[in-house]
């Protein structure tokens, strides 16, 4: 079983101001950053170039707030896609290929309104969890979803996440948002998506994503 707590502490808010939260605080849920939100504007791929040398840094144990990090490249995220049918499929690019461990991506899904619903963790090697894939909802209880997979394609240095749109109620249309996690020594690198000035709390979403 993963520990949701540690998990998201270490991760989504590595900075001290999180801990001081109480240890077993969890992330709050995801509000929208730009105007895409609107229904009427959904499309039917989000292919989304994201700024570079955009990462943020922090030592794994100190009080330092998140900072801009221009030399990181396997965190740097370049391009996000992302395409829904029968299932919804994120592909996240970086300048070069991520690490084999001490990694990870983190998805957030919204069905409705400008709060995230589930989210998926796919991390290897941090902090003592070991290799995890796993889709939860956002009070953190795990979902079951049989054809839930993550997808390497180091060459192209791009990660893909391949959720079943069962696992997640099919609805008509979803909002996505990603992250990636690279630790090296006591240091933890973090690139959002769609966010060059992430605080490590949030993760901002997509527009909206019809199901074709």
């Amino acid at each position: 079983m993963v520990n949701h707590a540690r998990l998201r502490t270490a991760l989504i808010a590595p900075v001290a101001a999180f801990a001081a939260m109480g240890a077993m605080t969890l992330v709050s849920p995801v509000h929208a950053t730009t105007a895409e939100s609107s229904v009427a504007s959904a499309t039917t791929r989000i292919n989304h170039k994201d700024s570079l040398r955009d990462v943020r840094g922090a030592s794994v144990e100190s009080s330092d707030s998140l900072k801009r990090v221009r030399t990181n490249k396997t965190a740097d995220i370049t391009k996000l896609t992302a395409t829904y049918g029968r299932k919804l499929v994120i592909t996240s690019t970086t300048r070069r290929t991520m690490p084999k461990d001490q990694m990870g991506v983190v998805a957030r899904l919204a069905t409705s309104g400008s709060d995230y619903d589930y989210q998926v963790d796919y991390v290897r090697g941090f902090i003592g969890q070991g290799n995890v894939l796993q889709l939860s909802t956002n009070e953190y209880e795990p979902v079951t979803c049989a054809g839930l997979k993550v997808k390497r394609a180091n060459a192209k240095h791009r990660v893909k996440i391949i959720v079943p749109a069962r696992c997640i109620g099919e609805p008509t249309r979803v909002r996505v948002g990603a992250v990636t996690l690279v630790q090296k020594g006591d240091r933890l690198f973090i690139d959002d998506a769609f966010d060059n000035t992430s605080d490590g709390y949030t993760i901002a979403l997509s527009r909206w994503l019809k199901r074709r």
